[in-house]
């Protein structure tokens, strides 16, 4: 009876363990499949990761031997390219900032000094001309601004170009002796024609005749005939020519004359001045011409009648 019953123990034992060990061996396969099939999800969300930002790019671009081609596996749309941001021209900006300040308040002098100033820092001739002709179309007695002007034209080397602009200043301002002074020495030094410079002195001395401060221009008219009458008129000759003849009335002595009927400034310092360049020159070096002529017809009539000879007595 023992016997029987350890053997029963025994069996139910041994069929205990082996329901045990098949138990533990399917748990143990469920979870190897459920690894595996976690894995091979988490693979997959992996690769769509992975091919996602792909998708989104426009194109791929690589170099080969240094030329830049385009990965066209892709089909997706290209974003259109930013506009680069364009910075302002500072000096543009100062310009118009100008131009507008002088447009709106025309009676700022010095917003058209700044004007001026600030286009001839650039050297364009464009811009300068048209800066120096706003400010002189608003205020045309600025002389030195018209000699400015005509001191850019000389220096771009425009043909004749300062002459129209010292015309357009005198026309503007006639009466000034300044503006005139400067027009005719600009003048004398670029114009080979003593004849034209002549003439355009005498156009200024009609303009400022009677300014009290016309003095400036009567000095410089005069400073040029005085070097025209020093000019050789004929080549020298040798000791055996004729000798010469007297030197040709000069204009300085005609334009003195002129000069003492005007009540202006420094008419002393004119008279000083005569008396000194009179000294030791000719009857012929002091007149014109015709004031010559005048001169030896009242010296002729004013000459006494000569005496009949008193008649001799006979022995």
């Amino acid at each position: 009876t023992i016997e029987n019953s350890n053997q029963d123990m025994t069996d139910t034992i041994e069929n205990s363990n082996q329901d045990m060990t098949d138990t533990i061996e399917n748990s143990n396969q469920e979870m190897t499949d459920t690894t595996e099939i976690s894995n091979q999800e988490m693979s997959i969300d992996s690769s769509e990761a992975e091919a996602a930002p792909i998708a989104d790019n426009q194109s791929v671009e690589t170099s080969v031997n240094g030329v830049e081609t385009h990965d066209q596996s892709t089909s997706a749309p290209a974003e259109p390219e930013q506009p680069k941001e364009v910075k302002p021209d500072p000096t543009k900006l100062e310009r118009e900032r100008l131009l507008k300040l002088v447009s709106d308040h025309p009676e700022n002098f010095d917003a058209f000094c700044e004007l001026v100033s600030h286009a001839e820092k650039s050297s364009d001739p464009v811009e300068i001309r048209r800066a120096l002709d706003l400010l002189l179309q608003e205020y045309p007695l600025c002389y030195g601004y018209w000699q400015r002007w005509a001191n850019h034209e000389k220096s771009w080397g425009e043909a004749n170009k300062w002459k129209e602009v010292y015309e357009r200043g005198v026309n503007a301002t006639p009466h000034s002796p300044e503006l005139w002074v400067q027009y005719c020495t600009d003048s004398t030094s670029r114009d080979t024609d003593p004849e034209i410079v002549r003439s355009l002195f005498e156009r200024g001395a009609a303009a400022v005749h009677n300014d009290y401060n016309c003095h400036i221009f009567w000095e410089r008219y005069l400073e040029f005939e005085i070097q025209q009458a020093q000019k050789p008129t004929q080549p020298e000759e040798d000791e055996t020519s004729t000798p010469p003849s007297p030197p040709p009335p000069s204009n300085v002595g005609s334009i003195y004359s002129r000069i003492f009927t005007v009540p202006m400034k420094e008419l002393d310092k004119f008279y000083s001045n005569f008396l000194k360049w009179a000294t030791g020159k000719s009857v012929s070096e002091l007149c014109t011409p015709s004031e010559l002529e005048q001169l030896k017809s009242l010296c002729s009539s004013a000459a006494p009648t000569p005496a009949p000879p008193t008649p001799t007595p006979t022995p």
